[in-house]
């Protein structure tokens, strides 16, 4: 399971860089001139945001396989989820799951999901 853990914590990174990427791409195209770097170059913004769609797709999944693992409750996997979908925060929400983890498996006394996780 620490390989999942790993690929999480990797996972979580790339997507919330993407996230960045995307919304900057998206407020670019919108409020900017039609002649824009970020209007000239839509076909570029548009394949980072199929590949965020993707990856974002495989990291909810390794979200629900680390939960049922480690028996996350059910706000925490939920709240884990939705917190990957906000810019800046996605990184704590990461930071958070994994500590949540590491407790885990060292045999911790306190439930996932408990107040020490918020």
């Amino acid at each position: 399971m620490k390989n999942v853990a790993l690929i999480y914590r990797v996972l979580a990174w790339v997507v919330g860089i993407n996230l960045i990427l995307v919304v900057t791409g998206f407020v670019g195209q919108k409020t900017t001139e039609p002649d824009s770097w970020f209007n000239r170059n839509d076909g570029l913004i548009t394949a980072v945001d199929l590949a965020h769609g993707w990856m974002f797709m495989v990291l909810v999944v390794l979200i629900v396989v680390l939960a049922r693992h480690h028996r996350w409750e059910p706000w925490f996997l939920i709240s884990t989820a939705l917190l990957a979908t906000i810019p800046i925060v996605s990184f704590w929400a990461e930071r958070r799951a994994s500590h949540a983890i590491e407790r885990a498996e060292r045999g911790a006394d306190s439930p996932v999901g408990d107040a020490t996780d918020r």
